[in-house]
């Protein structure tokens, strides 16, 4: 008796320390405008990004994640990008406006072929500006590296080659579910709306860092998730 009550203390302290440390999840709800605002101090992402998003829905146009830098002075076009499923498919977007303005970027889209509506867990690595080998310019040439910008989903890596340039959002906030305003700054036609599902992890990859919301993100913290079925690795 005394070896099973001790079995099941053990058991519960294991559990309450993987909740605690691997397994914050959240229910958004797209009708009560819910998002995750996350402070970006002490993330390194102006010159290069890599986040790690685990989540869950059967929402086929939504923002996922979303950031971007001040309005300037002479109200010139701020730098956003936003992680977004569009018809049930996963884009990454970067809108990084030239100094002259006129519509012109130095961003990037990347888009993969990968449904991801499909109300599985589904763990997404999106990444700026991260090194990556390439193919060498002729078919017997040695890969070269060089930095990359995109998405990783089940192993499959999409992503363009090239270094983008730095982008203006240090100390901006990260948002994780979105809302009708910002989803609306990615599609200008509001297709996309918020997100409605479960997010169980955003993680800064670059310093190997788990990141909590901010109030009131908190209060949407649930137990619904299916905590005993692992997610699958990007």
């Amino acid at each position: 008796m005394v070896k099973m009550e001790s079995y099941i203390f053990l058991v519960s302290i294991l559990c309450l320390l993987v909740v605690k440390v691997h397994c914050r999840c959240y229910k958004l709800e797209e009708s009560q405008n819910q998002y995750l605002t996350y402070e970006s101090s002490g993330i390194d992402f102006t010159e290069s990004s890599n986040f790690q998003l685990s989540f869950k829905t059967t929402k086929a146009n939504s923002l996922l994640y979303y950031s971007e830098s001040e309005y300037r002075d002479d109200d010139a076009p701020l730098d956003y990008e936003g992680l977004y499923i569009y018809e049930g498919i996963l884009h990454y977007f970067i809108f990084n406006p030239t100094i002259y303005g006129g519509g012109f970027s130095r961003g990037a889209h990347v888009k993969t072929d990968k449904e991801v509506n499909n109300g599985t867990w589904i763990t997404v690595e999106f990444f700026r500006n991260k090194e990556g080998l390439v193919p060498g310019a002729f078919s017997d040439s040695n890969p070269i590296t060089m930095n990359q910008t995109g998405i990783i989903i089940n192993g499959d890596k999409f992503a363009f080659d090239g270094t983008i340039d730095k982008m203006d959002v240090a100390d901006q906030k990260l948002y994780v579910g979105g809302h009708s305003e910002l989803a609306v700054r990615i599609d200008k036609q509001g297709k996309l709306g918020g997100f409605d599902g479960y997010i169980d992890m955003f993680k800064d990859l670059k310093s190997n860092t788990e990141l909590d919301p901010m109030e009131p993100g908190k209060l949407f913290e649930s137990k619904e998730c299916d905590r005993n079925s692992p997610l699958p690795l990007a």
